[in-house]
């Protein structure tokens, strides 16, 4: 993914009164002021929609805020993005909340620097941007959080410190919920779905180097009918998937499909009465590749249901797969180098061509071919 390049900001600051708004009936306006401080909150009312352009810099000023309740609409260039980061580099953040805002946001091309993204009942696009965070975060801070409305986030790159979380999305029924072509650095549960059915989708994503205790790339609770297809995890010191309960409910028909685990604790975990289907997934380097176990916070002791099939496990430092006593966790059409139970199993030598880094593809002389 190319990196947008950092511009010499050698403007002058313009106070943000001066900013232009522009009712729904107008013609959009560009603007044409370079740097702005956010030193009062600044509130777009239903029946407002802010432009910002290409080269703009909003720097926030000690807890403001840009408040959307009409519409935000962000249009940076790849080699122009637009820019958001508080006065105070080190210490200072920033925050831009959607309040059950009227009308259909995007943000396009811009480079957020200690800077979230916070909204309720919002319809809104995030399409090539970039993240960067360095402040501690607690369990449900993350760089982007949603609740209800529609989300739609593809080509973008996050950088985090091993703390919050990444993208967190809560209650999408029924509208879409997507996450594609993203990559993240150090982002722990870099993608958390709560309650979202029916219409998620996280796809093509590229998600390693989670160094925090509890640290998965994706989490989901009370979910139903997800896909998840083509994502690669990799050096992960929890679960690369963790697909469970935690009092939101148990999270059912998740279909994790043609993915790559590699160097994770676990690939796979299923837990709180959950049911998943995974097809044609590559295991690599892991502690444990697919696991069924025990809800660990609300402790739910549902079954299980986990189902394995046209896979490859190879080289799982304890072993391909374990269960607790009363789920149902199925391994069929796999090849392993390691035991496997199951229906049409191959037991015998993978080789990949190059899985350090990342070329999965089997070697012709590769018993799982």
């Amino acid at each position: 993914m190319m990196r947008f390049a950092h511009l010499s900001l050698v403007f002058i600051v313009i106070i943000i009164a001066s900013c232009n708004f522009i009712s729904p009936q107008e013609e959009s306006k560009s603007i044409k002021q370079m740097v702005f401080e956010i030193n009062n909150d600044l509130i777009i009312d239903s029946a407002e929609t802010l432009v910002i352009d290409a080269g703009m810099h909003y720097v926030f000023m000690d807890t403001f805020k840009i408040i959307v309740r009409g519409r935000l609409i962000i249009k940076g260039e790849k080699n122009n993005p637009a820019k958001f980061s508080p006065s105070d580099s080190l210490n200072g953040s920033g925050t831009i909340v959607f309040e059950n805002p009227v009308g259909e946001s995007s943000i396009e091309n811009a480079v957020f620097h200690n800077v979230r993204i916070f909204g309720e009942k919002v319809d809104l696009s995030i399409k090539a941007c970039e993240f960067h965070n360095n402040l501690p975060l607690s369990n449900f801070d993350a760089v982007v959080r949603v609740f209800e409305g529609s989300i739609k986030i593809s080509d973008c790159y996050v950088k985090g410190n091993h703390s919050g979380e990444g993208f967190l999305i809560h209650g999408i029924i029924d509208s879409p919920a997507t996450v594609e072509n993203c990559e993240f650095d150090g982002v722990s549960d870099a993608i958390e779905f709560l309650g979202v059915k029916r219409q998620g989708k996280i796809l093509n994503n590229k998600i390693y180097n989670i160094d925090q205790v509890s640290g998965d790339g994706i989490d989901f609770n009370g979910c139903d009918s997800i896909i998840i297809e083509g994502n690669i995890f990799d050096n992960i010191r929890d679960y690369g998937c963790e697909i469970g309960n935690d009092k939101y409910g148990p999270s059912r028909n998740i279909f994790i499909r043609n993915n790559v685990f590699a160097n994770c604790y676990r690939g796979i975990v299923v837990k709180g009465g959950s049911e998943v289907f995974a097809d044609g997934n590559i295991f690599y380097k892991n502690k444990i590749a697919v696991k069924c176990q025990v809800e660990t916070w609300s402790k739910v002791t549902d079954p299980n249901y986990l189902i394995v099939e046209n896979s490859i496990f190879s080289e799982s430092n304890e072993k391909d797969y374990s269960s607790n006593d009363n789920s149902i966790l199925e391994i069929l059409n796999s090849c392993s180098d390691k035991i496997l139970e199951g229906k049409s199993n191959i037991i015998g030598q993978v080789q990949f061509i190059d899985p350090d880094n990342h070329n999965f593809t089997l070697t012709k002389d590769s018993d799982c071919k």
